[in-house]
């Protein structure tokens, strides 16, 4: 119960994130201190994916993983809509 509670305590730390975020990072990737950012990507099913051939090159997409919780992240991304929120986290992350 403590790492779960140090993770959650972590996860509310960060700028725009909340519990309901954070429990749902927590239920649907329980792993998540053990992962390099890369692995948590694409676990999240965040990660990008090219589809290129010899010359050929096609669009990079998202997909796979765990989709409860890319639905669950990339809802809390579309709460930020105004100017202000996006301000707010280029500057906390840029």
């Amino acid at each position: 119960e403590a790492p779960k509670a140090r993770n959650r305590d972590i996860l509310c730390s960060i700028p725009g994130l909340g519990v309901v975020t954070a429990a749902a990072v927590l239920t649907f990737l329980p792993e998540i201190g053990a992962l390099d950012r890369k692995q948590v990507a694409s676990l999240a099913g965040l990660a990008p994916y090219s589809r290129q051939s010899g010359k050929w090159q096609g669009k990079s997409f998202i997909g796979g993983g765990r989709k409860p919780l890319r639905d669950a992240l990339i809802a809390k991304g579309r709460s930020f809509r105004t100017a202000s929120d996006t301000e707010v986290l280029l500057h906390l992350y840029a």
